[in-house]
């Protein structure tokens, strides 16, 4: 129900969209398309803190549904 974007402010990650990972620092911003399945990774020593911002027809989330690999 939603499109989401990520500012990575802080850190390294791996940002994994759909199945493709790449490799992001401060300073990427990161488009999440709604129903894609997406997750972050902190794969440096300092905290990864990153802002998000959603856009979309509802902000609720219980449409979530959390993916264990």
């Amino acid at each position: 129900k939603r499109n989401e974007t990520w500012v990575i402010v802080k850190g390294i990650g791996e940002f994994t969209l759909d199945g493709a990972v790449k490799d992001v620092k401060e300073g990427d911003i990161l488009y999440v398309p709604a129903l894609a399945h997406h997750k972050i990774k902190n794969t440096g020593q300092n905290d990864l803190i990153f802002i998000e911002t959603q856009t979309g027809e509802s902000f609720s989330e219980d449409d979530i549904v959390r993916i264990h690999s």
